[in-house]
Formats: C-alpha cells, structure tokens, sequence
C-alpha cells in the first residue's frame, strides 16, 4: 500500500472555490478576454458593448475583436488602445 500523497494548500484551496462556486478559478490577470469580462472591465453592459463591436454606436470606433464561433474574445491591450482612442475623442469640458 502507498502512503497517502498530501495535497498542496493551492489545490485544496482550488478544490474548496471551485465546490463553493461551481466553476473553475479563473487566472488571476489573462491577457485575452471575453465579452462578459471585456464589458466589467469597460464598465458597460455585454450588449452595449456588442454594438460597439459591430460598429452600431454612432460616433464611437469600432472595438477590435476575435470571433471563434459563438465566442468572442479581446486583447486586453486591444482595449486599453481603443479607451485611449475614445478618450481623445472626447471634448475636454472646462470646469471653471
């Protein structure tokens, strides 16, 4: 009989968040997005930010995404650029 592997406490940690929650952990900072987490991170809802993507929001640039099927995916980078972009677009208001 072989003695009994001991478990990390990164695992058992993994193991109790994924029986709490019902998914897996989710890396901590992924460079590749999906639509939910590109809208948290914009701040708006998936379906705005859906028409932003296919270019149905007047006056704002497209969002550059990846379609693979169903999924759609962003570089974060991707996005830091188009706020950037959106941002200079922006009239500066004068508060005075």
């Amino acid at each position: 009989m072989s003695p009994p592997r001991l478990i990390s406490e990164a695992t058992r940690r993994d193991a109790v968040n994924l029986a709490n929650s019902g998914k897996a952990a989710a890396p901590a900072a992924s460079n590749v997005l999906n639509l939910a987490e590109a809208a948290a991170l914009v701040r708006c809802s998936r379906a705005h930010l859906s028409n932003v993507i296919n270019g149905k929001v007047h006056g704002i640039p497209r969002l550059p995404a990846v379609r693979i099927g169903r999924r759609v995916l962003f570089r974060r980078e991707s996005i830091d650029l188009w706020l950037q972009e959106v941002e200079s677009m922006t009239p500066a208001s004068n508060s005075t």
